[in-house]
């Protein structure tokens, strides 16, 4: 599906359009701006194998764009990076940038000559186009949103976001106040809409996460987690509870590495981004994790397996902090190897929490930041359900 957007003027001032190729389906989505000098591209990643159109077939010889800019470093949003003609600049933030290059290593050796990272309130000119980099909030850490200035039309994209992360609370903020240096006003909001229908429709913040997981550590000393590197504000959470009960925190090599990546950008913004004395590998018996307790991050390996059936008598715990529909059978995206890991792994420790925070904006937070905005037009991007956005735009011109 494709929105094509026009807005008309008088003949003597510049026309920009509006292109957002797959609106209607969650990854993968292409959003194409171009005036009379200029053509632009927002994201250009991988459709999921359960997408209903797959991936964006855009024909850069015959549309050539002057520049690409990547909201975040999830692959349905820059997986296919290097189909980009090479003489091309990519912008991104120095999350971004770092992670594909961990992720993605030979592929990032062909591109990061064309790689061009933009700092925060950060603007560039492309022609008669200005892009500001803006701060957001996503589970995908150094996450951005995007204002585009055109000769007629301000334009904000937001990529992925929500307003819960720990400091989701400053996105709105920072938009306000880019706008009055500017002079300006937002007309039109490319908004995503991945959770506009979820039920339920809230989701607990990442501070009330950590909060949680304060108290439950003060009981249990033993703990095994699932969750993700690349979800650094998660792991935030866990490192922050387990540093509150003097609890050593484990995970392997490669992770740490990862989470290294964050830090380095993410403790310029908060102190509780900047994670230090990790411990590399499994707790041990008879060492000083037995003593006073551990965190240990875990992926779906034996190995894991062994080492929680060594503490077993001391009867640790299992938190899984990744989407509950990865280790349900009869969902489509169920992941077979972390659901057997994970059923598993419950056999070998006495409980089983789930605690997690989506990355997406819930329902509620969608429709009081597209009042907040208050654009002429909303278009939708991310999302299964388009013809919410009709309401959507009335709520806005209200």
């Amino acid at each position: 599906m494709v929105i094509n957007m026009r807005k008309r003027t008088n003949k003597h001032k510049s026309v920009t359009r509006i292109k957002v190729y797959h609106a209607g389906q969650i990854g993968g989505n292409v959003t194409v701006i171009k005036t009379s000098k200029a053509r632009i591209m927002i994201d250009f990643g991988s459709a999921f194998s359960s997408s209903k159109f797959g991936n964006v077939k855009y024909e850069f010889k015959k549309h050539p764009v002057d520049g690409v800019f990547f909201t975040h470093h999830h692959f349905d949003h820059v997986g296919r990076f290097d189909e980009i003609p090479l003489d091309t600049v990519i912008y991104m933030s120095e999350v971004t940038k770092d992670v594909i290059g961990i992720r993605a290593p030979k592929r990032y050796d062909r591109n990061f000559f064309r790689f061009r990272v933009l700092s925060p309130n950060e603007s560039i000119s492309i022609e008669d186009i200005t892009v500001t980099a803006i701060l957001s909030d996503h589970s995908a850490f150094g996450a951005y949103m995007y204002l585009i200035e055109t000769p007629d039309k301000v334009i904000l994209h937001t990529g992925d976001f929500r307003l819960h992360g720990y400091n989701g609370y400053r996105v709105i903020g920072r938009i306000r106040k880019l706008c009055e240096k500017k002079n300006i006003k937002i007309d039109t909001l490319i908004m995503e809409g991945t959770r506009i229908l979820d039920v339920p429709m809230f989701s607990p913040s990442v501070e009330s996460m950590e909060k949680k997981l304060t108290r439950i550590f003060k009981h249990h000393r033993f703990v095994y987690v699932y969750v993700s590197e690349f979800d650094f504000e998660s792991v935030v959470a866990f490192y922050q509870a387990a540093k509150k009960n003097d609890m050593q925190i484990f995970m392997d090599e490669e992770s740490r590495d990862t989470i290294r990546a964050f830090v380095k950008f993410g403790r310029r913004y908060d102190y509780r981004y900047d994670i230090k004395n990790i411990e590399i590998g499994m707790p041990e018996r008879n060492s000083d994790a037995y003593k006073h307790g551990f965190v240990c991050v875990v992926k779906d390996k034996d190995e894991y397996l062994k080492n929680m059936c060594s503490f077993r008598k001391f009867k640790p715990i299992f938190i899984f902090s990744e989407r509950l529909d990865y280790i349900i059978k009869q969902l489509s995206n169920y992941k077979k190897d972390m659901g057997e890991f994970v059923h598993k792994a419950r056999l070998f420790t006495s409980k089983f929490y789930y605690i997690h925070t989506s990355g997406h904006a819930d329902r509620k937070t969608l429709l009081m930041f597209a009042k907040i905005m208050s654009p002429k037009r909303i278009i939708p991007i991310h999302t299964k359900h388009l013809f919410v956005f009709n309401l959507l735009n009335r709520i806005s011109r209200k």
